[in-house]
């Protein structure tokens, strides 16, 4: 999850040589099943895993987060649950935040998930960036 918890957008422009957040998540990931944003009509960033990045690897490319936005991403990945690294988030006058979010948040839609298809589900990798930009 990545939200802009700040007053003012975060334009594409702002983050340094045009690079994207990394996230390592120390397994395979085999698919991205998901990805959504609130609220609706928010700017859907471009991720990129696989063939291009180390496959334990997500990359999110640069674009435009509004206000209040919330973008989840909802993978498949290919292992056991191990802390998710943030490599890198190089944005220009933006205070950048990486915790744990409350399992609470997770737990109803991991079940969901878990009945709309053959997978089985161990417990999530989580990860919450949560951005400000600065004054």
């Amino acid at each position: 999850m990545i939200a802009n918890k700040g007053r003012r957008d975060i334009t594409a422009g702002m983050f340094h040589n045009d690079e994207g957040f990394g996230f390592d998540f120390g397994v395979g990931v085999t698919m991205i099943l998901g990805l959504t944003t609130t609220p609706s009509g928010t700017v859907l960033p471009v991720l990129r895993t696989g063939d291009s990045l180390q496959a334990t690897r997500l990359e999110v490319r640069p674009s435009l987060l509004s206000r209040g936005q919330v973008i989840t991403v909802t993978m498949l990945i290919d292992g056991d649950e191990k802390p998710v690294e943030l490599l890198r988030a190089p944005l220009v006058d933006v205070k950048v935040v990486s915790e744990v979010p409350r399992a609470s948040s997770y737990d109803s839609a991991l079940e969901v998930m878990a009945n709309q298809g053959p997978w089985a589900f161990a417990a999530p990798a989580r990860a919450v960036l949560a951005l400000t930009r600065r004054p």
